[in-house]
């Protein structure tokens, strides 16, 4: 009796941790940003790319939003629950600060997500894909 309560102590442990979470899985990938608010993002293979990548460890995001470095933490929840909380960026003057602009207050607008085909969506409350990422 005493080996069976150890089995389903240890299995509880194994259920409830934190690296049973996606995003353990996206941890170390750099996610680059390819659709925002339904429209298209010209991609060029460099690190000015918009993307985003996780750490599942400290639950922190870092990345860049097209011209500034971006990053804060996030939450990650059952049910496909992820929220983004205070982001910060460096402050250099860029070109398309609009685009940047738009990409960060789309992520503070995320409050799930979808993963399907080696894509990451995310969506806002209303379940609104705004973000997808590759």
């Amino acid at each position: 009796m005493k080996g069976f309560t150890y089995t389903l102590a240890f299995i509880w442990l194994i259920a409830c941790s934190p690296k049973s979470f996606p995003d353990s899985n996206w941890e170390g990938k750099k996610w680059v940003l390819i659709e925002l608010n339904g429209n298209p993002v010209q991609v060029s293979g460099t690190d000015k790319d918009a993307h985003i990548q996780f750490d599942a460890e400290s639950k922190q995001i870092s990345g860049n939003g097209g011209c500034n470095r971006i990053f804060g933490p996030y939450e990650i929840e059952k049910n496909e629950q992820l929220q983004f909380g205070n982001l910060g960026s460096t402050m250099m003057a860029c070109p398309d600060s609009r685009f940047e602009n738009a990409f960060l207050e789309a992520i503070r607008a995320v409050r799930s997500y979808a993963y399907e085909e080696g894509q990451l969506i995310l969506k806002n409350g209303a379940g609104t894909e705004i973000i997808r990422l590759q």
